[in-house]
């Protein structure tokens, strides 16, 4: 199964994502080396636009939604 989590940018989302960005790469490095995280990225030119991030997942290997579980602890 997949899942897919959206971002939608704000117009000064570049200035304001600065302080959280590192700890945001490093939690999408984990669920890829978890073996989560598929794919993440812009969808258009960005910013302003849109980015995701795609998820993959097996019943047996998790108990959530790894999408939903990625946004709460980002």
């Amino acid at each position: 199964m997949h899942y897919l989590l959206s971002y939608h940018f704000v117009a000064d989302m570049a200035a304001r994502r600065a302080s959280c960005r590192d700890e945001h790469l490093a939690h999408a490095r984990s669920a890829h080396a978890d073996g989560f995280l598929v794919l993440a990225g812009a969808f258009a030119d960005s910013p302003p636009g849109a980015g995701g991030l795609l998820f993959l997942t097996a019943m047996q290997m998790v108990t959530c939604n790894p999408a939903e579980y990625f946004h709460f602890r980002d």
